[in-house]
């Protein structure tokens, strides 16, 4: 019998450690808009996972799973004079070699 409650107690404590092991894949990345007031959507596994206003001057950190996302920014085009979504690929590391984004990201160029 006393086998048996320490092998419930090994199974609760490890379920336990796996629920906190699923969010200690997510890296902090923060956005600042630099210039302008930036209006962005971000994606990763396919789905949104943040969407918002980040204010001129201001910065907004989101946690973000480990791996690629998605930034689309709604970006001016006076030549239209209409507001465009501009489609950048990205990826956590950016968030760790960078102290924040600066939004709208660009994507670099070929």
């Amino acid at each position: 019998m006393r086998v048996q409650s320490h092998a419930v107690t090994i199974a609760v404590f490890l379920a336990a450690g796996t629920a906190g092991a699923a969010f200690a894949d997510e890296v902090s990345c923060r956005f600042k808009a630099e210039t302008d007031r930036a209006e962005l959507t971000i994606v990763w596994d396919g789905k949104t996972g943040w969407s918002g206003t980040i204010e001129r001057g201001d910065s907004q950190t989101v946690s973000i799973r480990e791996g690629p996302f998605t930034v689309l920014s709604k970006v001016y085009n006076p030549n239209l004079k209409t507001k465009e979504d501009v489609r950048t690929q990205a990826h956590t590391r950016m968030c760790r070699e960078q102290t924040a984004l600066s939004v709208p990201l660009f994507p670099e160029s070929p």
